[in-house]
């Protein structure tokens, strides 16, 4: 119990520190609320956890910067005050986070299956309620079918929480909420779709994935699964890892193009590197596996194929 107890005395501590940093943004606690997997930890629900990754949904007419309006999460443009504020607020906190844009009548509906909760004896945030999360999956899923969206393997592990989350709803007593997530489950399941990436051939010294940032360039391969471990990356390399996220942005400005195994045209790594103008290739499904440090390779991003030129 104590352990627990630490453990929610941190996070209520990280989101006093957020709200401070989105008020100084012009983002009044009214106007955002914390969803994903954290509401069901501070609600007392054990659950699989994302451990230093918050999703917050707001109004994204109070974003106080320009974003790509397909993006479906968002952080502050590299290269601006913004990103000095977050990479200060991840550093200081050991968290990061995604922005989650709304329209005003989307959030003020979504606003409805929160809860107050409170983080500090005079401060109270919006989470997410069990009906709130039936609300996102269904909004998330059919994102996740095909690769015009985040990527069928995101969706894999989304169904895989969904099943996680039903058990969980059934122990507490919510049995309606629990049988809403059977739904989802029973919807989606066959609908996600598996991934027919690969080698071009046997031999082939090419691989091939979904262009999601546009461009030809050459470059050395350097695979990072956590980003944590490298502080930067030369402006000679490709970065390959199975997906990006928040923790990468600090490294990835400088890279010459973006690898990965998963992910589809609205993935984190694609809304990045268009914003940065850098070739990427999302969705490959093998590239972490079939490419090793060092390996020369031309990145068409016009077509969607990596080349190996020289390992």
């Amino acid at each position: 119990m104590k352990k627990t107890s630490a453990k929610i005395n941190r996070i209520n501590s990280v989101l006093s520190s957020l709200t401070n940093l989105l008020k100084d943004w012009g983002i009044d606690v009214n106007n955002w609320m914390l969803i994903g997997q954290y509401p069901y930890v501070l609600l007392g629900y054990d659950t699989p956890l994302r451990d230093g990754h918050f999703n917050i949904l707001l109004k994204k007419d109070l974003i106080p910067w320009n974003f790509d309006p397909s993006a479906i999460e968002i952080h502050p443009p590299i290269e601006s005050k913004f990103f000095d504020e977050y990479e200060n607020f991840t550093k200081t906190t050991g968290y990061n986070f995604d922005l989650v844009p709304f329209s005003k009548t989307q959030f003020a509906d979504w606003i409805k299956t929160s809860y107050k909760y409170q983080i500090t004896s005079s401060r109270t945030v919006h989470i997410q309620s069990e009906q709130g999360s039936i609300k996102e999956y269904s909004f998330l899923l059919p994102l996740l079918i095909t690769r015009a969206g985040y990527g069928p393997e995101k969706g894999r592990r989304i169904l895989a929480n969904i099943s996680v989350f039903k058990d969980k709803f059934e122990q507490a007593g919510k049995f309606d909420e629990a049988k809403e997530l059977s739904k989802l489950i029973n919807k989606y399941a066959t609908k996600i779709g598996k991934s027919d990436n690969q080698l071009l051939s046997k031999d082939s010294d090419q691989l091939k994935g979904i262009p999601a940032g546009g461009g030809i360039t050459e470059g050395t391969v350097k695979i990072i699964f956590d980003p944590t471990c490298v502080e930067s990356l030369s402006s000679q390399k490709v970065l390959v890892t199975k997906m990006t996220s928040a923790g990468f942005l600090s490294i990835i400005k400088n890279v010459k193009a973006i690898i990965t195994d998963e992910g589809g045209m609205l993935c984190h790594a694609a809304i990045l590197s268009r914003e940065l103008n850098i070739p990427c290739v999302v969705g490959t499904e093998i590239a972490t596996k079939v490419l090793q440090d060092g390996d020369y390779i031309e990145v068409n991003a016009n077509e969607g194929i990596v080349r190996i030129i020289k390992k």
